[in-house]
């Protein structure tokens, strides 16, 4: 997969016009394309169930530019969401990494609650009986 992604970028370079247009001279607003994508569940899921021209009357155009529109994303949006999968998957593992470093033991957690509780009861009691006042215990 990585060596697909290294070759696309070697072909995509600075060729592509910006922005990208239809072949009627049309343009296509990326974002908007982006999202409708990712809505449908991302450039695989909306390829395998052949959403293209639904998505392409969804954004505006006419059914039958629906393959356009994939060609469109392939070249300009589909590397963008192959890197946001992995960042995003690193960064979840990274998350995963510092909490499993931070956790706490409950029951030593507990214990030390226990204990400045104890400590704070027992305080309290010396200061009461230092003010002269009968202390039951």
């Amino acid at each position: 997969m990585v060596i697909g992604k290294r070759k696309m970028r070697k072909t995509m370079g600075n060729r592509n016009p910006f922005p990208p247009k239809l072949e009627n001279g049309t343009e296509v607003d990326l974002f908007d394309l982006y999202m409708s994508v990712q809505k449908e569940g991302g450039n695989r899921k909306t390829s395998r169930e052949n959403k293209w021209a639904l998505l392409a009357v969804e954004l505006g155009f006419n059914w039958d530019v629906g393959s356009n529109l994939r060609i469109i994303y392939v070249k300009y949006l589909d590397l963008l969401e192959w890197y946001y999968e992995v960042m995003t998957k690193k960064m979840h593992m990274d998350e995963e990494d510092d909490l499993q470093k931070e956790e706490i033991d409950p029951k030593n957690d507990e214990d030390e609650s226990l204990e400045d509780y104890i400590r704070v009861d027992e305080e309290v009691l010396e200061e009461e009986e230092s003010l002269g006042q009968e202390v039951e215990r």
